[in-house]
């Protein structure tokens, strides 16, 4: 059963979301041309007739078969949902490399760097984790590490040395995890 107050809390996020759409670059489209970066793939399975019902229109435009209902059913039973995630989640590049990353499914996410794991700017979709301090940079955030469903966001810079975290600010639990090798190690995996 949904909550008025569940729906009131995701239809608000929806109206950020499309505003920040509505203002977000185009470059993020694909062009065609990623070189030799990594790709990175977002995913998740969201039903556009139940999701545009509860969340508003364009919330979903993808083709995915889990219904809203069914997609807060799991989350509330495993604090997740297991469709949507990145893939992959855990991989290494070299020093100087970059990541392609493509959002294949039909929801708004992020691929935001973050110094640890934890919550994200829904407060409902954090179970018993705080919002994220990056949520106080408001649209700011969405419009910088946001991926449209269809775009993509291109990921440069990452220095070696540590591991670098990366999350969907919506969906906490969508994790990667990128290690970045000092030297060339191509042609030796």
């Amino acid at each position: 059963m949904r909550t008025p107050r569940l729906a009131v809390t995701f239809s608000a996020f929806a109206l950020v979301v499309a505003a920040a759409l509505m203002s977000a670059p185009t470059a993020g489209a694909d062009d065609g041309h990623r070189g030799d970066a990594k790709r990175v793939r977002i995913l998740d399975d969201c039903d556009p007739a139940t999701f545009n019902e509860i969340l508003g229109p364009e919330a979903c435009v993808g083709n995915g078969d889990t219904t809203f209902d069914e997609f807060v059913a799991e989350f509330m039973a495993q604090g997740s949902v297991d469709k949507w995630r990145f893939k992959p989640d855990v991989f290494h590049v070299d020093a100087g490399d970059s990541l392609d990353v493509v959002n294949k499914g039909g929801e708004f996410h992020t691929f935001t760097e973050v110094p640890d794991f934890g919550g994200g700017c829904i407060p409902f979709l954090n179970g018993d984790l705080p919002v994220n301090p990056l949520c106080e940079q408001g649209d700011a955030i969405f419009l910088a590490t946001g991926v449209p469903p269809g775009a993509h966001l291109d990921v440069t810079g990452l220095s070696p040395g540590r591991p670098h975290k990366f999350q969907c600010l919506i969906h906490p639990w969508m994790h990667a995890v990128v290690t970045v090798r000092a030297d060339d190690h191509r042609g030796h995996d």
